[in-house]
């Protein structure tokens, strides 16, 4: 997966490949979350607690952390432990963090030969994120390059899809990231520039596979077929140059993907980085549904439609929740927090605007047909006094004759929805 492994995007994929694994096993699925990738982190806990979450109330199934994020520290008897456990489970999953401190992690304790055994044995593996940089023949050094600054080069690959597809790539998600606006940060986060840097570096036979985000790459070895879902598209360059494309939706033999060749899809041009000349930065999927929600309650406000605008605002709260457990860090979700506040803001002024007694905005208007029919009964036009009464009784205003003069209170109307 690019990116977007637990987010709403990616639920149905991740619901279809644990049928898959299900079908395959012949009964329960002992899922695993590999925690290596982030394991450094402070907040490491929160992170897998989070994506457990996500997976128990989005995917609908259980999965259990295995803590394997200080395998350098662990004895022998430790990493065995994890090794086994990770060899065992039908379906496994890691994802955001460090590529090169997982690396770290995974290299010189066996992990390919692990991930190797789950597929070998009818199972399921999902990489994501920094956890798919690890496993080709060679691994980008994304923290270090993008924040750190380090001359871009590579640094060793797990190479788990050459052991199990023979393949000689090196897997780039974020493929088509546009977070950078005014800077190019495709090709996660390096940019062409740099980019075509590392590809000058690679092996003859040694090529690219690229995901883009939100996107997955189902490769199902029995089918012998990548089949590509999400909203995005896998690539493949060669030479520092595209080659092909395929897209949402699209089925390919593995030995097309592994060759490189169009064969009927869409070969990638060069193209301007999105935020640069002039070409605008497509918007994420989250961005997508926020504007969307934003829309209905504008479109509500100018209906008069108080229940629209409030489902509206109920909605892009749900969605806020939904999105909550991405373990991607992303300042989409303050963008939306921020649009959830202006919509609260909007209709807190307008409740405050219906918040008034409403005698004072009819008084004048009932004390002008007041004046009207005290005017008709001095001219003891009876039949026109009477006949302004009962049309004011109709709608609610009751007109009481008195020594001192006349007095007039309001039925105010429901104007409560009727109950279903």
């Amino acid at each position: 997966m690019g990116s977007g492994e637990t987010t709403p995007t990616m639920v149905t994929t991740h619901q279809k490949l644990f049928a898959t694994t299900e079908q395959r096993s012949g009964g329960g699925v002992d899922a695993v979350l590999l925690d290596t990738p982030y394991g450094f982190q402070e907040n490491a806990a929160e992170i897998s607690d989070k994506a457990k979450h996500y997976f128990a109330h989005h995917v609908g199934r259980d999965v259990r952390v295995v803590r394997a994020g200080r395998l350098d520290r662990a004895d022998a008897l430790a990493v065995e432990s994890t090794l086994d456990t990770v060899r065992r489970a039908d379906w496994l999953f890691s994802g955001p963090g460090s590529p090169t401190y997982a690396i770290g992690q995974w290299s010189t304790a066996g992990f390919a030969d692990a991930f190797a055994a789950i597929v070998d044995g009818g199972g399921t593996v999902v990489l994501a994120s920094a956890a798919a940089v690890t496993t080709g023949t060679r691994t980008i050094p994304v923290y270090e390059i993008y924040k750190a600054g380090v001359v871009p080069s590579w640094a060793p690959g797990l190479g788990v899809v050459e052991q199990v597809l023979g393949w000689r790539c090196v897997v780039i998600p974020h493929f088509d990231n546009a977070e950078g606006g005014t800077h190019d940060t495709r090709y996660c986060y390096l940019g062409k520039r740099r980019l075509e840097l590392l590809e000058a570096d690679l092996d003859a036979d040694e090529w690219v596979l690229g995901i883009d985000e939100h996107t997955a790459a189902i490769l199902d070895l029995d089918a012998g077929t990548m089949r590509v879902e999400g909203r995005g598209g896998v690539h493949v360059r060669r030479d520092g140059q595209p080659m092909a494309s395929w897209v949402a939706g699209d089925t390919v033999s593995l030995v097309e993907v592994g060759s490189g060749t169009a064969n009927g899809t869409i070969a990638i041009d060069d193209e301007p980085a999105p935020g640069l000349d002039g070409v605008e930065p497509a918007p994420t999927p989250m961005d997508e549904q926020v504007a969307a929600l934003a829309r209905a309650f504008d479109t509500a406000l100018d209906d008069l439609d108080a229940d629209g605008a409030t489902r509206a605002t109920l909605d892009l709260e749900e969605l806020i929740r939904a999105w909550g457990a991405d373990t991607q860090e992303s300042d989409e979700h303050d963008r939306a927090v921020r649009t959830l506040r202006g919509m609260l803001t909007r209709l807190g002024r307008l409740a405050g605007e219906a918040m008034h007694d409403h005698r004072e905005l009819v008084r004048p208007h009932i004390e002008t047909l007041l004046h009207v029919r005290d005017d008709a009964r001095t001219r003891k036009a009876f039949e026109v006094a009477d006949h302004i009464r009962v049309h004011m009784d109709a709608d609610g205003v009751r007109v009481r004759d008195t020594r001192e003069g006349t007095e007039w209170d309001w039925d105010e109307p429901d104007l409560s929805p009727p109950e279903k």
